[in-house]
């Protein structure tokens, strides 16, 4: 058996305007049990500085959030990349396109973004397959890859 030479990589999900500690939203858990996938016990929390500067990747949903965290966080665009750009559908992976954020949306409208979301991850974990993956404490230890996924209420 050979040793997995794969780095150490940390993954977490925080929002750009998330308030610490609140649950997912009813239609979250709706259109997300239907992958057979309990988000319930999730909760949200803020992106902090720590994690912007710790984190290698950052994967966010719309253009404001990565906009936003290079200007108060002085990230490079290197590390911030939206979700589309890792979008099977040519068209949308531009990295121009966003993914909008459901937030007091229909539920129809949480499972098209769920769509569009699935869409982007067979590329997204694709990039990602020379790390093994850890859980996302804050501050990020030094030496690990980190990757988390932005939104306003994640």
């Amino acid at each position: 058996m050979t040793a997995d030479r794969r780095q150490p990589m940390t993954i977490g999900s925080a929002g750009v305007s998330a308030l610490d500690g609140c649950p997912p939203t009813q239609e979250t858990i709706e259109v997300m049990s239907t992958l057979d996938i309990d988000v319930s016990g999730h909760r949200s929390r803020n992106l902090t500085m720590n994690m912007v500067r710790g984190a290698d990747k950052i994967v966010v949903m719309e253009k404001f959030h990565k906009d936003l965290i290079m200007n108060a966080c002085l990230a490079t665009t290197a590390k911030i990349h939206l979700l589309n750009e890792f979008s099977s559908d040519p068209a949308k992976a531009d990295g121009e396109i966003a993914i909008p954020d459901p937030i007091q949306m229909s539920a129809e409208f949480y499972m098209g973004v769920l769509e569009m979301i699935k869409g982007c991850m067979p590329s997204l974990v694709k990039s990602l397959t020379d790390y093994r993956i850890t859980e996302l404490p804050d501050p990020v230890p030094r030496g690990h890859v980190s990757f988390g996924i932005c939104g306003h209420n994640t």
